[in-house]
C-alpha cells in the first residue's frame, strides 16, 4: 500500500472539491456562525484525517450539491431591499448627495443633530446615497443589498461595511468618533408582506412611508403590523431607521409568519445536514488526538479573541481610526465596489497607484467578503492555525517535554514575549487588522514543507514538485503580505535553488518559481499605474522608515579608511542600532551569537543552520530600518528557535555532565 501524501495532485483536487461543495451548500456571503464552524471542521479534518480517494464519493458529493441548489431554488423567501449608509453633514457639505436625495424630513433631522453633536467634524460624506454592499460583487442592487430576515440589536450586528470606510478615519479627540457614526437604514418590503401577518419591531427613530413620511420614536422596542401600515396594496412598505448621537441606539427585528419561519429553519437544517454528508464522504481515519489539539487551538483562540474584542460576538469589527486595519478593509471595499460595476482595472489598483500599505492583505479580505460577507472569520482561521504551525516546527528540534514547555509559554505564560512568542500578541495584531500574523503564518508553513524536503535528503520524487510549488506560493504570500521579510524569504529561495542546482533537479526550481510568481503582481501593478519600476512597496524608500541609509554606512567606512572619521555619522548609526537593540537586552545578543555560531558550524543540523541564516538576514535589517514591535516578531522567533536549540544541544549536556561529576 502506497504512503499517504497529503500534497499529491489527487488529494489536493479532492480537498478543493470538498471545500467548493461546502461553499455551495452554505452559500456565498454567509456571515453566520455556522459558516465559521463548518470551515473550522473542514480544516480540522484536513489536519487530522485522510482524504477518501474513491470516485464514488465524488459522485455522491456532486449529487448533494445538485440537490442543495435545487432546494434553494424551490424554497423562495420574499427579498427585502436594504439601503443604508453612514451620514456626514454640516454646512461644508450642504450640497451633498444626502441633501439632494434623502427625504427632506429625514435629512433635516440627521443634519441638525450632526451639526449640534460634531461641530469639528473631520470626515466627509459618501458620494453615493447608499453604501455598496460586498454582496454586489455578484448580486447587483440599486441600493445596498437584499435580505430575507431582519434581526439586529446594535450597529455591530447590523454590520454595515461603510462603518469601516477610511473617509471616517477619526481618532483621538477628532469628530465624529468611529463608535458613534450617524447612520440610516431604509427597508423596502415587497407586496407579499401585505398578505402575511408580519410585524416590524424596532427601537429608536423611524420614518414610515414612501413620499410623506411619518416620524415615530420608540424609546423601547415596539412592534407594528406591516399589513396595517400599507395604505395601498400595490405599494411596498417602506421604513427608514435613523441613529444620531441624540437618538436612541437602533435595533430592529422582523417577526415573520410561521410559514416563513419554517422555510428558514428547514434551509438551515439542510445546510447542516449536507455539509455533514460532504465531510463524511470526503475524509476518513480521523485522528482523535489531532482533532482534540485542533479544536483546543480554535476554542482557546476564540476565547482570547472575544476577550480582547467582545464586539466580535456580533460578527463585526469596527477598526480603529488611524490604523492599518481600517485602511486594509477600506481598500478591500474599494475593490469590491469596482468589481460590482465591472471596473476590473480600478479593482486591481486596490486603492493605491503604488503600493504603500502591504499589498496582498486587501485582496485576502475580498476572499473573506465572498465567503463570509462582513464577518471577519479570517481572524479565527489565522489564529487557530498559527499554534499548529508553531507546534509542527518545534517537533523538528525538540522532544515532547521541550515542546510542551514552549506551548505552555506560547499560550499561557509570556516567558518569551521579547521574542514575539506569545499567542495573545498575535490575537491583538490580527483583530486590529494587521497583516503580520497571516504573513508569518505563511512563512512558517513554508518552513514545514522545506523541513520535509530536508528529511527526504532532497531525493527527487514526482510528488516533491507540488511541495516546491506550495513553498513558492507561501513565500510569495508572506512577502506580499509583509514586504519587510524579503531577506528571510530570499534565504529560503536561494537555499532551495542551490540544493536543486547541485542535484541538477531543474524541474523542482521551475515549480518553485511558478509558485513564487504571484509576487510579480507587485512590480507589474506599480509600473502599470505609475510608469515607475517599484519592486515591492514605496514604504521601503520612505526616510522615516530608515534609521540609517546604506549610503551613510559607505560614507562612514570611507571616512575611517581615510583616517578622517565622520563622528556625526558614527553617532547617528550607533544611536540607531542602540535604539533597536539595547545593551541590557542580553537575550537578543545571546540569540544573535547563537545564530552566528550555527551559521558557521559545519556539523550543525541543516535545519538549524537554515534557521540561523534566515534569522541573521532579518537581524541585518536592524542596521538600516526601524524594525521594533510587530515588525520584529518573525525575526526574534526564528532566533528563539536557534538559541533554544543551542541551550538544548550545548548547554544542557554540559550541565548534565558537570552534575554527574559532582555526584561521583
Amino acid at each position: 500500500m502506497s504512503e499517504y501524501n497529503a500534497f499529491s495532485l489527487n488529494n489536493i483536487f479532492r480537498a478543493v472539491f470538498c471545500f467548493i461543495a461546502l461553499i455551495i451548500s452554505l452559500g456565498l456571503f454567509n456571515s453566520s456562525w455556522l459558516s465559521l464552524l463548518i470551515v473550522i471542521i473542514y480544516l480540522m479534518c484536513l489536519y487530522s484525517g485522510k482524504i477518501k480517494r474513491t470516485n464514488y464519493n465524488l459522485f455522491l458529493i456532486i449529487i448533494i450539491c445538485t440537490v442543495s441548489i435545487t432546494i434553494k431554488s424551490l424554497i423562495l423567501l420574499p427579498s427585502i431591499n436594504v439601503g443604508a449608509n453612514v451620514f456626514i453633514g454640516g454646512e461644508k457639505y450642504k450640497n451633498s448627495v444626502f441633501s439632494n436625495k434623502l427625504p427632506k424630513k429625514i435629512y433635516k433631522r440627521l443634519n441638525e443633530d450632526f451639526i449640534s453633536s460634531f461641530p469639528n467634524s473631520v470626515s466627509g460624506p459618501d458620494k453615493k446615497l447608499f453604501d455598496t454592499s460586498v454582496r454586489q460583487m455578484l448580486f447587483k442592487n440599486q441600493e445596498t443589498k437584499t435580505v430575507s430576515k431582519i434581526k439586529w440589536k446594535n450597529r455591530y450586528e447590523f454590520s454595515l461595511g461603510a462603518f469601516n470606510d477610511a473617509n471616517y478615519n477619526a481618532y483621538g479627540e477628532q469628530q465624529p468618533k468611529r463608535t458613534n457614526l450617524p447612520f440610516f437604514v431604509k427597508y423596502t418590503f415587497p407586496t407579499e408582506y401585505y398578505e402575511s401577518n408580519s410585524d416590524f419591531c424596532w427601537k429608536g427613530l423611524a420614518f414610515i412611508g414612501k413620499n410623506k413620511t411619518i416620524e415615530k420614536l420608540h424609546k423601547k422596542r415596539k412592534c407594528i403590523p406591516i399589513k396595517k401600515s400599507i395604505n395601498n396594496k400595490e405599494d411596498p412598505f417602506i421604513i427608514w431607521l435613523v441613529e444620531t448621537s441624540k437618538t436612541p441606539h437602533l435595533e430592529a427585528e422582523l417577526i415573520q409568519p410561521m410559514g416563513f419561519k419554517i422555510k428558514i429553519f428547514f434551509l438551515y437544517i439542510i445546510k447542516i445536514l449536507f455539509c455533514f454528508l460532504i465531510l463524511t464522504f470526503s475524509f476518513r481515519n480521523l485522528d482523535v488526538k489531532k482533532c482534540g489539539i485542533f479544536m483546543f487551538c480554535f476554542l482557546f483562540s476564540s476565547v482570547v479573541i472575544l476577550y480582547y474584542e467582545p464586539t466580535l460576538l456580533h460578527k463585526f469589527v469596527l477598526f480603529e481610526g488611524g490604523n492599518d486595519g481600517l485602511l486594509y478593509v477600506h481598500f478591500a471595499h474599494l475593490i469590491s465596489d469596482n468589481l460590482s460595476i465591472g471596473n476590473f482595472i480600478d479593482a486591481f489598483k486596490g486603492g493605491e497607484a503604488a503600493y504603500d500599505l502591504m499589498p496582498f492583505y486587501r485582496y485576502i479580505w475580498i476572499l473573506n467578503y465572498l465567503l463570509f460577507e462582513e464577518s471577519p472569520w479570517i481572524f479565527f482561521l489565522i489564529l487557530s492555525l498559527f499554534p499548529l504551525v508553531i507546534f509542527s516546527i518545534l517537533k523538528n528540534f525538540f522532544n515532547k517535554k521541550w515542546i510542551l514547555f514552549f506551548l505552555f509559554c506560547w499560550f499561557i505564560i509570556p516567558l518569551f514575549e521579547a521574542f514575539g512568542f506569545f499567542h495573545y500578541y498575535y490575537v491583538k495584531l490580527t483583530v486590529r487588522g494587521f497583516a503580520e500574523p497571516l504573513s508569518y503564518l505563511c512563512f512558517f508553513s513554508s518552513l514545514i514543507l522545506i523541513f520535509k524536503l530536508i528529511d527526504s535528503n532532497f531525493i527527487s520524487r514526482q510528488s516533491d514538485k507540488i511541495d516546491y510549488f506550495f513553498v513558492g506560493i507561501l513565500l510569495s504570500l508572506a512577502m506580499g503580505l509583509r514586504a519587510n521579510i524579503v531577506p528571510c524569504c530570499t534565504v529560503l529561495l536561494f537555499y532551495l535553488a542551490y540544493k536543486n542546482l547541485k542535484l541538477r533537479t531543474f524541474s523542482n526550481i521551475i515549480f518553485l518559481g511558478l509558485g513564487f510568481s504571484p509576487i510579480l503582481i507587485l512590480p507589474i501593478h506599480n509600473y502599470y499605474f505609475t510608469n515607475k519600476f517599484i519592486p515591492l512597496t514605496i514604504a521601503a524608500y520612505k526616510d522615516w522608515n530608515l534609521g540609517a541609509k546604506p549610503s551613510e554606512y559607505l560614507e562612514l567606512i570611507m571616512s575611517i579608511l581615510y583616517f578622517e572619521i565622520n563622528y556625526s555619522l558614527l553617532n547617528k548609526i550607533s544611536n540607531h542600532v542602540g535604539d533597536e537593540i539595547k545593551l541590557y537586552e542580553l537575550w537578543y545578543h545571546f540569540s544573535i551569537i547563537s545564530c552566528i555560531y550555527y551559521a558557521f558550524k559545519k556539523s550543525a543540523p541543516e535545519k538549524v543552520r537554515l534557521l540561523s541564516y534566515a534569522a541573521l538576514s532579518m537581524i541585518s535589517l536592524i542596521l538600516f530600518y526601524h524594525v521594533g514591535g510587530r515588525y520584529s516578531y518573525l525575526t526574534w522567533t526564528l532566533a528563539l528557535f536557534v538559541i533554544s536549540f543551542f541551550i538544548k544541544d550545548f548547554l544542557v549536556p554540559i550541565l548534565i555532565s558537570n552534575r554527574k561529576k559532582n555526584v561521583t
